[in-house]
């Protein structure tokens, strides 16, 4: 059995997790998503690991 991958926290809100955000990804940009704080409402970018480990 495989273990749920948890998002990181928010590093503005800290405690809060973030979203992933694939509302803007087109055919062939699979890997162009952010992370989406509904909280403090910030968007950040995925680091290379996040983008592997989240794909």
């Amino acid at each position: 059995m495989s273990t749920v991958q948890r998002p990181p926290h928010c590093p503005t809100c800290g405690t809060r997790p973030l979203w992933k955000d694939t509302s803007a990804i087109r055919t062939g940009k699979e890997d162009r998503w952010l992370w989406y704080c509904t909280t403090c409402l910030r968007t950040y970018l995925p680091t290379g690991d996040h983008k592997r480990r989240y794909a």
